[in-house]
């Protein structure tokens, strides 16, 4: 602009002036210092922020705090305290501990549903060898459908009870017991399109159990049949059925493209 025939502009000195260098590492240490913020927030509300405390799996507390999730785009607050999210896995993890709350009558968590399904993927030598009482020795997903979605499922969305809780595992919760998680979300999602916008589901309340029966049993041998039994996958009187079942495993899964099991 201009005033009395004078420009408005002034002169700088050579002192003044900032060679472009300098203004383009000021603008970078502004642009890390806003992804180092930006990190940070992100830090606070992701998944992999462990949201369980010590004293929420204990019968010595009285109250607890539900676990905010995000399951990709399922944004639902589950009503148990979950642990980090696991690599393999998009459906949260629970504690030994927190299932035992659970499924024990004195536990903490036992109050919270009306029904609560403890889906055991291993194969049935390992199952009859010991498992947790009321565990139903599931993983085709021809039971799973019939078992939790009917024979006719879009029927029985409409009279669904939604205070169900769905925990599975298998001997360490690492292969078969995700992928049937994830088959479970997956046919969820399916039959609930044409109901609700994604990414409602139909049991939102869906559980992985941390370190899988291996270390339940350790645990809580007073919640196994028999007390404490364990039959490992890999114990060498099963050699043969082992390979052959767990060949049908992948085999089934495969069409998924979910992670194969391995011996």
């Amino acid at each position: 602009f201009s005033s009395g025939g004078k420009t408005g502009f002034t002169k700088l000195t050579p002192q003044q002036l900032v060679p472009c260098s300098k203004t383009s590492q000021k603008m970078k240490k502004r642009k890390s210092t806003s992804k180092l913020q930006q990190r940070s927030h992100s830090d606070i509300t992701s998944n992999n922020i462990r949201s369980i405390t010590p004293n929420l799996c204990t019968n010595n507390s009285t109250t607890h705090t539900p676990s905010p999730y995000l399951e990709h785009s399922l944004e639902v607050e589950l009503k148990l305290p979950v642990l980090s999210a696991n690599s393999q896995s998009s459906i949260p993890y629970i504690s030994c501990q927190t299932v035992h709350d659970v499924i024990d009558p004195n536990g903490l968590f036992h109050h919270l549903y009306q029904q609560v399904y403890i889906i055991d993927a291993r194969f049935s030598y390992e199952y009859q060898g010991g498992h947790i009482k009321n565990a139903i020795n599931c993983n085709k997903m021809e039971e799973l459908v019939d078992l939790l979605f009917g024979n006719n499922p879009k029927e029985a969305l409409k009279n669904h009870n939604s205070n169900v809780c769905i925990i599975v595992h298998c001997e360490y919760s690492q292969n078969r017991g995700v992928s049937t998680a994830k088959a479970i979300r997956e046919y969820d999602r399916d039959i609930l399109h044409d109901y609700a916008d994604y990414p409602k589901v139909y049991y939102p309340e869906l559980y992985i159990m941390e370190n899988g029966y291996k270390e339940f049993h350790v645990k809580f041998p007073e919640l196994c049949v028999p007390k404490g039994g364990y039959i490992p996958m890999k114990d060498v009187k099963f050699t043969e059925e082992c390979e052959e079942k767990l060949h049908d495993f992948n085999h089934r899964y495969k069409r998924k493209g979910i992670k194969p099991a391995k011996i």
